[in-house]
């Protein structure tokens, strides 16, 4: 069952400098219980598309669907009921907590909120503390007083106390240690097993998404230009800008050879200021052809099963049609 769905979405943002192309005609579907991965360069408009879902940033174009409810343009008043559904957690867990606030302050005013009286939120706060590995003399505790990872469970503890559907993770594990980061990906893991919760998690760490994603979405200049599933994704990657991405992540095995004659990634995320004509990848693109400069190529099936939006790959051949053997007659 489809959960989340996203039509055309654009999202524009004047400022001083012109305006922000930071999503750019774009579709995604994330079904009830799925993770979905996103990865992409710094600047191709992941983190605005994840705050956009949320509706922290307004869209310009197209529509989110939630359940089927149509959210893009709801006020504040229409959002209450749907924000228990969809929550994020944010990459900056400092900032994301507010130093004036005790930790079960944070996770239990969402719950007053929405009507929960003091003495059940606190009791509630206390078994999400618990459920994320946290003391329960945490609740009377302020965020400077917990390490880097602590935090992210108190963030994670906060975006799942009110059993959202889909939760929104922004880059939660880039600045934690190796030891924690596992420790966090195996909570958000439990977690999904336990409520059922879908995830759209946004990371620059390829073997983190590999290890939880069903699915993965290639985003680059506010589009996407390559998803797909599991071994199919990793092990076939179709678009030119995938196969750079997979190509200079660091090895899973350090001392197996790697192949010299790959292209490697050249130059610069181009402006979203002032967006190429054709394909966004066409100035960077090893491959370019000149219809590449000419028309923007659409997201289709592709051999392997990935989806690709590249003029250059070809679509999947049509199995050939077995004759029908005449019948014999004795």
């Amino acid at each position: 069952m489809t959960l989340l769905s996203v039509r055309n979405l654009e999202v524009h943002l004047p400022t001083t400098h012109g305006v922000v192309h930071a999503v750019n005609g774009l579709d995604l579907d994330i079904a009830a219980g799925e993770t979905v991965g996103l990865i992409g360069e710094s600047g191709c408009g992941k983190s605005t598309l994840g705050k956009t879902l949320m509706r922290l940033v307004p869209s310009t174009g197209g529509s989110i669907s939630l359940e089927g409810q149509d959210i893009t343009h709801l006020d504040a008043r229409g959002l209450k009921p749907v924000r228990p559904k969809i929550q994020m957690v944010f990459q900056d867990n400092a900032s994301a907590l507010n130093p004036r606030h005790t930790v079960g302050q944070s996770i239990s005013q969402p719950l007053r909120l929405n009507g929960w009286s003091k003495r059940d939120a606190r009791q509630h706060t206390e078994e999400l503390l618990a459920r994320v590995g946290l003391p329960k003399d945490s609740f009377d505790r302020y965020p400077n007083e917990f390490s880097g990872g602590q935090r992210q469970r108190v963030g994670i503890a906060r975006a799942i106390a009110l059993n959202p559907k889909l939760i929104v993770c922004d880059e939660p594990v880039s600045a934690l240690d190796v030891s924690v980061r596992a420790q966090v990906i195996n909570l958000l893991g439990d977690l999904q097993r336990d409520l059922g919760v879908s995830f759209l998690f946004i990371s620059h760490d390829l073997s983190v998404v590999e290890h939880i994603a069903d699915r993965v979405i290639v985003m680059y200049l506010g589009r996407i230009v390559e998803q797909g599933r599991g071994d199919s994704f990793w092990k076939s990657p179709k678009h030119p800008y995938t196969r750079a991405l997979l190509d200079a992540a660091p090895a899973h095995d350090p001392d197996a050879p790697r192949a010299v004659d790959k292209p490697l990634l050249q130059g610069e995320l181009p402006s979203n200021l002032h967006l190429p004509q054709g394909c966004p990848f066409q100035g960077r693109c090893p491959l370019v052809e000149a219809r590449c400069r000419e028309s923007v190529p659409q997201l289709r099936r592709a051999e392997g099963g990935n989806q690709v939006a590249c003029h250059l790959v070809p679509e999947p051949a049509e199995p050939a049609v077995q004759p029908v053997p005449e019948p014999v007659y004795s």
